[in-house]
């Protein structure tokens, strides 16, 4: 998977917070671990089946909390927009984003 700074790989090395959060628990632990890449569905078909013992850097809802057991979080962050053209209109103490004239994903 590719979402840096939490989970990537650059010169075919893994790197990323996420990554060295695991690799120290897994060190600190003394638990030999190999990591791969697989689709999201391939993660929970394998997670399902036994074959594969955890799997992170996803969200805990419902439906996977009844499948799973869960554990973490294993680190807070906050996300945030990027915004430059913008019209913010006060509303008493709040500002209400009116126009936003494009969104890139």
């Amino acid at each position: 998977m590719n979402y840096p700074p939490f989970n990537y790989i650059k010169n075919g090395n893994r790197m990323g917070m996420d990554y060295e959060i695991i690799d120290l628990i897994m060190k600190q632990l003394k638990i030999k671990y190999s990591v791969k890449n697989e689709s999201w569905d391939d993660v929970v078909s394998l997670l399902s089946d036994d074959d594969i013992d955890f799997a992170w850097q996803f969200v805990p809802t419902p439906e996977r909390k009844k499948l799973f057991y869960l554990v973490g979080p294993i680190r807070n962050g906050c996300m945030y927009l990027w915004l430059k053209n913008i019209q913010l209109y006060r509303i008493g103490s709040h500002y209400l984003i009116l126009t936003i004239k494009k969104l890139v994903w």
